[in-house]
């Protein structure tokens, strides 16, 4: 059964860097690409608003998503 894991570190989130890059790398290599994530999640920032989930079946990546929660006022 698949279940909603968070994928913030590990071989998950190297899984998910390695199949997002070639949409947002921006320039990036793979590898600056996940020192770039790392970087944001390091920050104050980071560590309270952005977030990566992971839903997984049998240990198989079947889709990730990126949550950056902020608030605003327009």
């Amino acid at each position: 059964m698949a279940e909603l894991v968070t994928a913030d570190e590990g071989p998950l989130l190297d899984q998910i860097l390695g199949s997002t890059y070639e949409t947002w790398h921006e320039g990036l290599s793979r590898a600056a690409y996940a020192r770039f994530y790392t970087a944001q999640r390091a920050t104050a920032w980071g560590t309270a608003h952005l977030r990566r989930f992971a839903l997984v079946d049998s240990g198989e990546l079947l889709a990730s998503a990126k949550l950056y929660a902020f608030a605003a006022t327009l």
